[in-house]
């Protein structure tokens, strides 16, 4: 019996090493069609695309690919969440990712939202002034147009 998780991750890493990239992206996307939800394989992944996720100057390579992996992956969160992490908070992207990620959860009702972000308060005051913006923005529209937005249409 093969432990296809071990055996991918592993082939990713020599690969990569091997200079052999495309191979390695190849084992990441084998290993995030059975977890998307894994962190960092969505970063390894980038790493292997040439992305530097530390570099601000990769932030629009960056974003572009989460985006494919976003339409791939549909059902999971973690390309956003991914972005949300990486990107700084000046960055034009950073505001938009956090209104698509907050925003079906809020909808949803989920309670652990808040606790989910609790690594921007405590590490990022920039970033935590744009939630606090952004829930301060969606709490007032929903008490005067029981809306999220100002130019949202609400889901049935």
């Amino acid at each position: 019996m093969i432990d296809e998780v071990a055996k991918n991750e592993l082939l990713a890493r020599l690969y990569f090493k091997n200079n052999q990239a495309p191979k390695a992206l190849a084992c990441m996307e084998f290993l995030l069609n059975l977890n998307s939800m894994n962190v960092s394989y969505f970063e390894l992944a980038l790493k292997y695309q040439g992305i530097d996720i530390t570099k601000p100057e990769d932030a629009e390579k960056m974003v572009a690919a989460l985006e494919v992996y976003e339409k791939k992956f549909n059902k999971s969160s973690t390309p956003v969440r991914v972005a949300l992490n990486r990107l700084s908070a000046s960055s034009p992207d950073f505001k938009r990712k956090l209104l698509q990620y907050l925003r079906p959860l809020i909808i949803k009702g989920v309670p652990s939202v808040i606790n989910d972000l609790k690594s921007f308060y405590k590490t990022e005051p920039e970033k935590t002034k744009i939630l606090g913006s952004i829930l301060e923005n969606m709490s007032k529209n929903m008490n005067d147009r029981m809306t999220l937005e100002d130019d949202s249409v609400q889901d049935p």
